[in-house]
């Protein structure tokens, strides 16, 4: 016999109608818990949606912020190098006697 064929015959064998209307009752109460854990799941899937897509354009207005600030960096640097380049050639004496004072640092790229 399977499990609701066993369930079907036990169910039609009970002899007082307050055990039926106490499962009724306990089926309804698991009802009404499935529905608030549902809506309380729904409520939160939209909070996390707002907060997710809030943060997502903060993200991306930082994420071009980040590149604008690398791309001046990159044009500061390639303007220094150009007037590095300009004084050793102009002023070798003054630039060897300056490298010796101050060794350029070595900064390693990660």
């Amino acid at each position: 016999m399977s499990l609701p064929e066993t369930i079907a015959q036990e169910l039609n064998t009970m002899n007082r109608p307050d055990q039926v209307d106490a499962i009724l009752e306990d089926q309804n109460h698991c009802l009404a818990q499935c529905r608030n854990q549902r809506q309380q799941l729904t409520t939160f899937n939209n909070f996390s949606k707002t907060r997710y897509e809030h943060l997502h354009k903060q993200f991306d207005a930082h994420g071009k912020m980040l590149r604008q600030v690398k791309t001046d960096l990159d044009s500061v640097f390639i303007k220094l190098r150009k007037i590095k380049t300009l004084m050793q050639q102009r002023y070798p004496d003054e630039m060897n006697r300056a490298t010796e004072l101050y060794p350029p640092v070595s900064v390693e790229d990660n």
